[in-house]
């Protein structure tokens, strides 16, 4: 089989022409602010129901039944201890001073019109978003690394809902404090706490936590989960097998020998799949695949319980970056059987059903614009919180057709 795989070795997310940017990072601005304080998720406390017994053989049942939840007690404290915790700076300023930027659109008639900004962040107590970061391992002279996904996970206790809204790299935004640049240029200038500032500012949506899982610790999660089942076409196989090949992960071209269909990933080859943008649909592909793993992972856990799931945080732990403290975390947990059973929808920013985007040049990268930014604010307020600060518009401009865009995007 010829291998037509062109530009996708490791050196292909981050090295590219298309990135020359990031070499001038050393020269941005130093200061990254702190983003907007948010309410914490409430935490439920558990009642504690104590009996008086007489007999001694009840006592001694009693005493057996203490001993028992103490060492569960003990190991899910230590289960959640392995998680690494780190809290973001609070401000309670929402808005950030802004750089103008000398860029120009090239082979575009639109003009990056952000609409009017938001002034304040959309938010709900009955809803938790926890912004999702997938990152390669910082580098020497990184401060942050690079992220290659961005979902936030949306939990909606009121309606039973759970929204996953995946956010394109190369979306052009404003970033607070900078310049308009790539969304995932925020991730490399000043890590998750930039990133999630930059979302809030642009879009409008208050995000509550974070959670960051690097490349390996990714294949080392699907792999303590017992791998993966996905569905997969030729191609998409033969793109993971050419990937693990090429980088030497592999002695042999065609590992994955199975056709089309169902097929058995462990965590390596699960990583290439959520990093294939070669297959078909450039970005907007790659974004539908990890949505589609993190939906399964989902789906296996409600074969699950409480203490199996505990284990699993036990073994994930180390490798998860978060805000989310023991006490949330707990609370996660306990309700995890019952999150499992929401709904779940996927949301694409911007999305190829949708349109009301472009794919212009800028400064000689290839990025993708809002055109009409309240539409879009709309759309995903409404989504994920079933109301929006925007009126929702149905005459967003698209200056091609969808199939014109998504090729120009390929």
């Amino acid at each position: 089989m010829q291998d037509n795989h062109k530009n996708d070795d490791f050196e292909d997310i981050f090295s590219d022409s298309s990135y020359s940017s990031y070499d001038d990072i050393d020269n941005f601005p130093a200061e990254v602010r702190s983003r907007p304080s948010c309410n914490a998720p409430k935490k439920n406390k558990s009642q504690k129901f104590k009996k008086m017994w007489i007999a001694n053989i009840a006592i001694c049942l009693v005493s057996v039944i203490f001993i028992l939840g103490g060492s569960a007690c003990i190991y899910a404290y230590s289960s959640i201890s392995r998680i690494n915790y780190n809290k973001l700076p609070e401000n309670s300023s929402s808005t950030s001073s802004k750089k103008t930027s000398s860029s120009t659109v090239e082979n575009s008639t639109t003009s990056n019109n952000m609409g009017k900004m938001p002034e304040t962040l959309k938010s709900d107590n009955d809803v938790l978003n926890i912004m999702l970061f997938g990152a390669d391992k910082k580098v020497e002279g990184e401060a942050y690394g690079r992220s290659d996904s961005m979902i936030l996970l949306s939990i909606n206790n009121r309606t039973g809902d759970i929204v996953m809204t995946s956010f394109l790299r190369d979306l052009w935004v404003e970033i607070p404090g900078y310049f308009p640049h790539r969304l995932n240029t925020s991730y490399a200038l000043g890590g998750a706490e930039l990133a999630i500032e930059t979302i809030e500012y642009n879009f409008g949506v208050d995000i509550d936590r974070y959670a960051i899982v690097d490349f390996d610790s990714f294949t080392n999660i699907i792999d303590t989960l017992g791998g993966i089942d996905l569905e997969l076409t030729d191609e998409e196989i033969d793109y993971i097998n050419w990937q693990c090949w090429k980088n030497k992960q592999v002695e042999t071209r065609h590992e994955i020998t199975a056709k089309a269909g169902v097929v058995h990933l462990n965590g390596r080859q699960a990583l290439w799949y959520s990093r294939d943008r070669d297959s078909a649909g450039s970005d907007w592909d790659r974004t539908n695949r990890q949505r589609i793993v993190l939906n399964t992972i989902m789906k296996d856990l409600k074969k699950s319980n409480l203490a199996q799931i505990m284990s699993i945080i036990y073994q994930v732990g180390p490798m998860i970056e978060t805000d989310l403290d023991k006490g949330e975390i707990v609370y996660l947990a306990q309700n995890a059987l019952n999150y499992l059973n929401y709904d779940v929808t996927a949301l694409s920013v911007p999305d190829l059903s949708v349109g009301n985007f472009s794919c212009p040049k800028i400064d000689g990268m290839d990025v993708v614009t809002i055109n009409d930014w309240d539409a879009e604010r709309a759309r995903i307020q409404m989504a994920i919180f079933g109301s929006s600060d925007y009126e929702v518009s149905n005459n967003s401009s698209e200056e091609t057709t969808i199939d014109e865009q998504y090729n120009n995007a390929a």
